[in-house]
């Protein structure tokens, strides 16, 4: 899965994959998961650092991809985000966590100012917002 980190950051767009997506969609994409969950709704499958949430409001609706999770690491993620562009629409700060929300939804992580996580899902995504641009 050929991905720009920067594109992520920016869109929210993470390689082939949107939210929306149905979880045999994503298979075809990626292959079968490292893990699946037991449970169905919410599924969750897991691809190395990245996981996957599907859910679906009613029974009788397919089940479709709300919510991305990557675990990382990294030290100088403040440093990155200026550099591309990106700049933080919502700061959140705590003694040891703190989060930034991007234009493009994405929630970054800390603690100990070093990045932890990356979140993007449909909940936190403002439709109202104009659309972002991309390469």
């Amino acid at each position: 899965m050929a991905t720009s980190f920067a594109t992520f950051l920016r869109t929210g767009q993470f390689g082939p994959l949107t939210l929306g997506m149905d979880p045999s969609a994503v298979e075809l994409q990626l292959g079968p998961p490292d893990a699946r969950s037991r449970k169905h709704n919410p599924l969750l499958m897991k691809y190395g650092p990245l996981e996957l949430t599907f859910w679906s409001p009613r029974s009788s609706q397919a089940l479709q991809l709300v919510q991305f999770l990557l675990s990382v690491v990294m030290n100088d993620f403040s440093r990155f985000v200026e550099q591309i562009g990106a700049s933080p629409e919502e700061i959140l700060t705590g003694d040891r966590e703190s989060s930034i929300v991007l234009p493009s939804g994405v929630k970054a992580s800390f603690i100990d100012n070093q990045l932890s996580a990356l979140l993007l899902s449909r909940r936190e995504r403002d439709e109202s917002r104009p659309p972002i641009l991309t390469d």
